[in-house]
């Protein structure tokens, strides 16, 4: 129970986006995506969602070794 509670804490802390942070960043590469789109332009949206594929499956990829 303990441990659960250190690992939401410690999540939290992940998840919150200080100024200048990699989270941050990642927020603000998005809605510039998203902005990008509803101007007309869908080559940031699409290279953004490719990545995120391809990111996925290593990151299955390397939990089947396991």
């Amino acid at each position: 129970m303990k441990t659960k509670f250190y690992l939401f804490i410690l999540s939290i802390f992940a998840l919150v986006s200080c100024e200048g942070s990699r989270t941050a960043r990642m927020i603000d590469t998005v809605g510039e995506a998203v902005d990008d789109y509803n101007n007309g332009d869908s080559t940031m949206l699409i290279i953004l969602i490719i990545g995120a594929i391809i990111l996925g499956g290593l990151w299955l990829y390397s939990k089947m070794d396991e």
